[in-house]
């Protein structure tokens, strides 16, 4: 977590790659932090950069692909921060 909250952009995009793993490979540890995990990526969301912010969509995706029904609890702020 504290690589995403980092201001250099390649450590945003390794954090990323590592929660993608976790959600692909060891969905148990990555549903002891399931909502602060999604808090920090809807924030990269809407990063400037746009590989980061690619990267984060691609990030939520994966999670909601492979956590399935986990996520539902996160769609509603989600679905707000795709709107905007």
């Amino acid at each position: 977590m504290r690589l995403i909250a980092d201001s250099d952009w390649s450590n945003k995009i390794e954090a990323m790659t590592k929660i993608r793993r976790l959600a692909h490979h060891h969905t148990d540890v990555l549903m002891a932090s399931v909502h602060s995990v999604t808090l920090a990526l809807i924030s990269e969301v809407q990063n400037l950069r746009s590989q980061v912010a690619r990267y984060a969509i691609i990030t939520l995706a994966d999670m909601f692909s492979t956590l399935k029904r986990s996520m539902d609890p996160e769609l509603e702020t989600c679905a707000k921060c795709y709107g905007q």
